[in-house]
């Protein structure tokens, strides 16, 4: 999992261990307006389990800060959405 920063070229990643994937990750706002947080789902098929990871974008190289459990494992072929707010009406 990684990005690419378009305005400074900066680029981190991070590599799951092997049997782990991962959905396209999404780059969110941090509330306090420090550094975002990059979101992914990961599929362990190793264990047979999905988790959504959370990585500090200015640490991506450490690894998740979070892990949250999935009842069920993803398939791989999930994919990330992204939308303004003003897209989701009732959300």
């Amino acid at each position: 999992s990684g990005f690419n920063d378009t305005l400074t070229g900066d680029t981190r990643s991070y590599r799951f261990p092997a049997g782990v994937y991962c959905s396209e990750p999404t780059v969110n706002p941090a509330p306090d307006g420090g550094d975002a947080y990059l979101v992914t789902i990961a599929i362990d098929t190793n264990l047979d389990r999905s988790y959504a990871a959370v990585f500090d974008c200015a640490g991506l190289e450490a690894g998740p800060l979070a892990t949250v459990g999935l009842p069920e494992r993803v398939s791989s072929g999930t994919h990330a959405f992204w939308a303004t707010p003003a897209a989701l009406p009732g959300w």
